[in-house]
This record gives C-alpha cells, sequence and structure tokens, in this order.
C-alpha cells in the first residue's frame, strides 16, 4: 500500500522539516505481514511433523511407548520410539504379548528372535507428556506383524 506522507500534512499546514519525516520515503512498512507470513511457515512446519509421526505409526515406523505414572517417575512419559520387530504400535511396561506358536524349521538363521533388543532410550524419537489414551491402548489385544 502506498501512501504519500505529504498528504495528511497538507490538511495541517505543517512543514515537512517540522515533522522529521522522510519525504522521500512513501512506503509504509509491512511488519505485520512478515509475521503473520512466519507464523503460517511455522504452522504448516508442524503440521507436516504431526502427520509425519501419525503416519510413521500407521505403517509401523514407529511405536507409541507410554509409561504410566509411578514413584520414579510421577508424571509419567510417553515416547514415540524407532519400532523393532513384533512390537506393536502401543506399548507399554504392563502389556503382556501373546504367545506365538513358532516352528523352527531348518538352521533358524532367517529368524531374528535370537538378536539381543536394542535398548529403549537408543530407539527413542520423541519425548511427549504421558498421555493417558495411548496407556490404555496399550492394554488392548492387538495385531503383531
Amino acid at each position: 500500500m502506498l501512501v504519500d506522507p505529504r498528504a495528511s500534512l497538507f490538511l495541517l499546514d505543517l512543514p515537512l522539516e517540522f515533522l522529521d519525516i522522510d519525504a522521500s520515503s512513501t512506503e509504509v512498512t509491512k511488519e505485520p505481514n512478515m509475521f503473520k507470513k512466519l507464523f503460517y511457515l511455522i504452522l504448516i512446519a508442524a503440521m507436516g511433523v504431526v502427520l509425519w509421526f501419525a503416519f510413521g505409526i500407521w505403517i509401523r515406523l514407529y511405536s507409541v511407548y507410554s509409561f504410566p505414572p509411578s514413584k520414579e517417575n510421577p508424571k509419567g512419559v510417553t515416547l514415540i520410539v524407532r519400532r523393532e520387530e513384533l512390537e506393536p504400535k502401543f506399548n507399554s511396561p504392563d502389556y503382556k504379548a501373546p504367545k506365538r506358536n513358532e516352528k523352527k524349521e531348518g538352521m533358524g538363521w532367517s529368524s531374528s528372535s535370537g538378536r539381543s533388543k536394542i535398548p529403549l532410550n537408543f530407539r527413542t524419537v520423541v519425548k511427549l507428556p504421558y498421555v493417558e489414551w495411548a496407556y490404555k491402548k496399550s492394554l488392548q489385544p492387538q495385531e503383531i506383524d
């Protein structure tokens, strides 16, 4: 928006030197517009991150691990972790894995059940506050690939 600063001065009959206005500048700065664009950029980036983690949980790239409040951790915590093989989407310390009927055939070199698991703190991607519905979801029966 172009504004001539001299237009309002004609109404007051004041000289430009008296008001300390730069007569060569005819543009009004648009700082609020810059903040608005920055806000939208941050909002879009945050939505992208949320959608990425939702998609990662859906395709079983990540798992949600919930620790309920306890003596060691009174507030509880929810972690988004890289999923390991045979781990459910929603997990907790109280989760009871179903019994699997595995028949060992051949040498068994293709099964990874003998492989040591990576500790949870090395697999943690995001640490969130305790989310109760995720903990309750981990107690429900789930499909395991």
